[in-house]
């Protein structure tokens, strides 16, 4: 296939995953309808013994996704919710997406058929943006499609695609550290737009601790890759720090339109400062790290058998459960270990490596946790588990250098690559 092929058949599979939301009749909402009334008057019993997870999806996302579609329709602006607590904000509740773009393209769609199509472009998106990035960290096209691939199919988006916006929100970070890649090596004025767009997009897509962590992660990932590359494959320091200002400046003003109602909004919340031991009751216990090597070693939400509750943190305010999934399997998880330890590949995979060390130590509520509680912005007002976001984007690039050094060594390593191949492909 040629390069331009790679992106195209990446949409294929997505949309090949969603076509009975895309093309048949399959809404995608996550609670079970047929244990709702009034569904409930005619639905069987093996239906009503079917999934329900994530019920965010039916009370949260549906409706607003409902109010917005009805006030367009009206051509209206929709700055206030009528419907819920006696009247809410509604364009300062970001997780309306009344300013994000996607939106507006689904507009024709009526609600229920738009649910499915936004995950479906994430999806897609997200794993587009893995490729390319890939592909600008030394991957071959072939291993670069497969890591997309395996990024669009990762747990994290699985377990939450009742809760889009985090979806939506995680689509956006490859796209983050591709632009911010490309400004490194040469930071011209498109290249810095680039990651304007792609840090705007992050942010007007829903979820905005998920948006502060990609902003960390970018900054991680740029200033390991900075300072271990040579000086032929990096800018001087000078106009790198200025390109990546300009661009977070006007990534500011794209977004301030929402950013300012939604602080206000965020100002009134019960959840705008939370005590540390509520923040620490949604990271993962140490015993989960098992998950690493087995992901539904504790059971999931999905399937109605999960028990990593039965391990509560700080005082246990948030039961951990669909929110919980920060693994990408087994073998993906083996092939990135291979690409942050290779001789060949490590120096590439280092900052994605710094990365996955900083994420797990976050998401598994160490030190570190405390650390950014009391000092960086963005930990004091929702789950320090949603780290795990990060912990899944970071295995991916080192896994696919690491498919890629097996691929191009000979004899042994050759035969393990191959296994290793096969071991991807289950993993999708």
């Amino acid at each position: 296939m040629t390069p331009r092929a790679f992106p195209a058949a990446i949409v294929l599979v997505a949309a090949l995953f969603f076509a009975p939301e895309l093309f048949g009749n399959r809404l995608a909402v996550t609670g079970n309808l047929a244990r709702w009334l009034p569904w409930a008057e005619t639905a069987t019993e093996e239906q009503r013994q079917g999934p329900n997870v994530s019920l965010d999806c039916n009370l949260s996302y549906y409706p607003r996704r409902e109010i917005l579609h009805r006030a367009w329709r009206d051509g209206e602006i929709p700055f206030w919710n009528p419907y819920s607590f006696g009247g809410t904000p509604f364009l300062g509740d970001i997780q309306a997406g009344v300013l994000y773009p996607p939106n507006w393209i689904l507009f024709p769609l009526e609600p229920g058929r738009q649910m499915g199509w936004f995950l479906f472009f994430h999806v897609a998106w997200a794993g587009i943006g893995v490729y390319l990035l890939a592909r600008r960290c030394g991957v071959p096209p072939g291993i670069a499609w497969l890591a997309g691939c395996a990024f669009m199919m990762n747990g994290f988006f699985a377990k939450h695609y009742g809760q889009p916006t985090f979806l939506a929100t995680v689509s956006w970070m490859p796209w983050l550290l591709y632009a911010g890649l490309g400004v490194l090596r040469s930071p011209t004025p498109g290249r810095a737009a680039g990651l304007a767009l792609a840090g705007a997009g992050s942010f007007l897509a829903g979820q905005p601790q998920l948006a502060i962590l990609g902003g960390y992660a970018t900054a991680v990932v740029l200033g390991a890759a900075y300072f271990t590359r040579g000086r032929a494959d990096r800018a001087p320091l000078f106009p790198v720090l200025v390109a990546l200002v300009v661009a977070a400046g006007v990534a500011g003003l794209i977004v301030a339109a929402q950013l300012l109602p939604t602080r206000a909004l965020a100002e009134t919340s019960a959840r705008a400062a939370l005590p540390y031991a509520t923040v620490l009751s949604g990271a993962l216990h140490p015993v989960e790290g098992l998950r690493l090597l087995v992901p539904e070693f504790f059971g999931s939400p999905l399937t109605g058998d999960e028990w990593s509750p039965l391990f509560p943190r700080g005082d246990g305010f948030y039961l951990r459960n669909q929110m919980s999934s920060v693994f990408v399997g087994t073998p993906l998880f083996l092939l990135a270990v291979w690409g942050m330890v290779a001789p060949r590949t490590r120096r590439r995979a280092l900052p994605f490596t710094l990365l996955f060390v900083a994420a797990v130590a976050l998401a598994f509520g160490s030190p570190l946790a405390r650390w950014a509680y009391e000092v960086a912005p963005g930990f004091r007002f929702s789950r320090i588990d949603r780290a795990g976001s990060l912990v899944v984007l970071a295995q991916i690039v080192p896994a696919a250098l690491g498919a890629s050094d097996l691929a191009a060594a000979g004899g042994r390593a050759r035969r393990a690559f191959g296994i290793g191949a096969a071991a991807l492909l289950i993993a999708l």
